[in-house]
């Protein structure tokens, strides 16, 4: 198994953060739209399966187990979500 370095872990978000602040505004904001789309998909499945369950413990724990589906579809997606965009302080500070 290869493993980066810190440096090249660096270097590889560095290169990340400066492709996603060079995306065109109208796609950054279609992924951004579908994106709390997806978040939304996410929080009514969780409600939903919460709510079906008559044991309150057990409703929270399943619908907890529900919620990440929706982060899985915005990763899968690559959408952009502004919790995930707030990590580019590095790139943003590495300006070349």
């Amino acid at each position: 198994m290869n493993f980066f370095s810190p440096a090249e872990v660096a270097k590889n978000y560095i290169n990340t953060g400066k492709a996603k602040v060079n995306t065109p505004i109208p796609k950054m904001l279609i992924l951004a739209i579908l994106a709390g789309a997806f978040i939304a998909f996410g929080g009514v499945g969780a409600t939903t399966v919460a709510v079906s369950v008559s044991e309150a413990s057990l409703g929270k724990f399943l619908g907890a187990c529900v919620f990440p589906g929706g982060l899985t579809m915005v990763l899968i997606a690559g959408s952009e979500l502004f919790t995930g965009n707030c990590l580019l302080t590095i790139p943003l500070l590495e300006r070349d």
